[in-house]
């Protein structure tokens, strides 16, 4: 019988929008015991009531005394609510059991993973006791480098280097429509940094058996800037940092005796779903009401994606002046940018300057709004105007009616 933690990986960069769902789709009673860390990536998946009776079974239940189905369903006062969380335990997640006389009771597996978190915690990778561990500073740079390279290549900035991973990964997410972006290429650019993270990672779990994907869970429960063992992740495992490491989501020593994950790390629990932004500390744009936006960078990568929805006007030393108007904003639809995506980018991205203004500005700008909603609302419409455009289909024509009963 095939090992089915060694199985082929079907495909699921369309159907599984998170760690959890990758998981799922592999029977997980087995690798709970090695990985206890899965558990916790299933149980973070659950409803606020399906954790609510994981909690409290866990409390109440052990491997030989269940407890009646009647007293778990009087648990919830509405009972929508309790049939989806008995059925995600139950059917979705497969981690709920019925014993004989209408008992309910966890899967065995789960419930010991469970316990072991609960235990010794979620970071179950081994420490390193490395004394030349490098500063938070450089390993920040490091990731921040290594991901800016990966926005580079796919904006035709800069070429890929040998035998690297970027471009497959690229090409499989399909990102690029020949030479130039796709409209999934342009929402990859604006979308938020770690929704990015996964974006590309689930690229990389469609060659990863179970174990593989199961060491993930241990790595996003990970502590940023620790040093951990390499000598103690098996040499299955270690084709993933050193992806990772390409990625710029671990930092590996010189010396190969350690690693560190990074701030993108965190990706790995993000998901497809999209968040909502905090400004950045370093932000950089300053957007007035009369649709001015100024970029206090010289950053090419960063002035490369304002050019997808704006137009340069003039350039200066450390400062460049740019615009948003009808057309740049309907032009970067017309490649799958959505409004909505233009506004995040530049709310996460604003100057300090925005940030901190304590009253309100011309468009209202300042306290209450971070933008102008004068021009976050034009730049809605504009996108709906785009919308809104004539199609021209072919229509038939009845004529030589001579009276109405005819027609």
């Amino acid at each position: 019988m095939a090992d089915s933690r060694v199985s082929p990986a079907p495909d699921i960069s369309n159907t599984q929008s998170d760690l959890a769902d990758c998981l799922r789709i592999f029977p997980l009673d087995s690798i709970m015991q090695e990985f206890p860390t899965v558990a916790l990536i299933i149980f973070n998946k659950l409803s606020r009531l399906a954790r609510h009776y994981v909690l409290r079974l866990l409390s109440v239940t052990t491997q030989d005394q269940s407890i009646p189905e009647q007293i778990v369903g009087a648990w919830s006062k509405n009972h929508d609510e309790h049939q989806k969380a008995m059925d995600s335990l139950e059917k979705t997640f497969k981690i709920l059991i019925r014993t004989s006389q209408r008992g309910i009771n966890l899967n065995e597996p789960f419930r010991l993973s469970m316990q072991a978190v609960h235990s010794i915690g979620s970071d179950t990778l081994t420490v390193s006791q490395n004394r030349k561990k490098p500063t938070d500073e450089a390993i920040d740079e490091y990731a921040n480098v290594r991901w800016d390279n990966i926005l580079s290549i796919l904006t035709s900035i800069a070429v890929a280097p040998a035998n690297s991973i970027i471009p497959h990964l690229l090409a499989s997410c399909k990102f690029k429509s020949g030479n130039s972006l796709s409209g999934k290429g342009f929402n990859f650019i604006l979308s938020p940094k770690l929704n990015q993270v996964w974006q590309i990672v689930v690229i990389l779990l469609q060659k990863y058996s179970l174990e593989k994907r199961a060491f993930l869970s241990q790595l996003a429960f990970s502590t940023v800037y620790r040093a951990y063992k390499l000598s103690a992740v098996s040499v299955e495992n270690r084709e993933i940092l050193n992806d990772f490491h390409q990625l710029g989501l671990v930092y590996i020593s010189e010396k190969k005796d350690a690693f560190y994950p990074t701030s993108l790390i965190k990706g790995l629990l993000s998901g497809d779903e999209s968040e909502e932004l905090e400004p950045e500390s370093n932000g950089y744009l300053v957007l007035e009401s009369n649709y001015r936006l100024y970029a206090y960078t010289d950053n090419v990568l960063n002035l490369a994606i304002l050019k997808y929805f704006s137009k340069l006007l003039y350039k200066l030393p450390g400062m460049t002046v740019m615009t948003i108007t009808r057309e740049t904003v309907q032009e970067a639809c017309e490649e799958g940018i959505t409004a909505e995506n233009i506004i995040t980018y530049l709310r996460a991205h604003a100057h300090e300057t925005l940030k901190n203004s304590k009253g309100p500005g011309l468009g209202g700008a300042g306290a209450k709004h971070l933008l102008p909603p004068v021009v976050t609302d034009s730049i809605r419409l504009w996108a709906i105007e785009n919308l809104k455009k004539i199609l021209v289909s072919c229509k038939y024509i009845y004529r030589q009616n001579y009276n109405y009963l005819e027609f």
